[in-house]
């Protein structure tokens, strides 16, 4: 192989540019005898790379298991069933603090009752959209949730 070749694939595999063919010819080259005066600084980087690559380990592969991932998709999950039980709790007791801290606001049992529809079919059709709106909500958070079960998986 001639000098000028030798630092064409050189100067490329200090760019990053080099094929594994070009790579092997590199280190066929410097870890040969005939190598050139002025390319003699690179010859212990490459007798390095083989080296390293005819090194093994002398601890055995123990490959990680899998049981941690787990243990924090629950921990996930406990954690966003932990915020939504705080949150309920919360709202629960402030509202029923308001009730005891100013009457104006605690309604008779009665006003609560009534029906604030007449034709059963509107009511119907009300709750239903109350109901979607709240499962779209829903949803939403749930596909946050799942793209963030797979990031943490990546």
């Amino acid at each position: 192989m001639d000098y000028n070749q030798i630092k064409i694939l050189l100067n490329k595999y200090w760019e990053g540019e080099t094929s594994l063919e070009e790579e092997q010819l590199l280190k066929a080259y410097f870890n040969g005898d005939s190598v050139a005066n002025d390319l003699v600084p690179f010859q212990p980087l490459f007798a390095y790379l083989e080296k390293e690559k005819k090194r093994t380990s002398t601890q055995p592969f123990i490959p990680p298991t899998s049981t941690n991932r787990v243990h924090s998709l629950w921990g996930n999950w406990l954690a966003i069933a932990a915020s939504i039980v705080l949150v309920v709790a919360i709202s629960w007791l402030t509202y029923h603090n308001s009730k005891i801290t100013n009457p104006s606001l605690a309604k008779d049992e009665s006003d609560l009752a009534k029906d604030t529809y007449r034709d059963p079919q509107i009511a119907y059709k009300e709750a239903k959209a109350a109901l979607m709106l709240i499962s779209k909500g829903l949803n939403k958070g749930l596909e946050k949730t799942k793209e963030g079960v797979k990031k943490a998986k990546k």
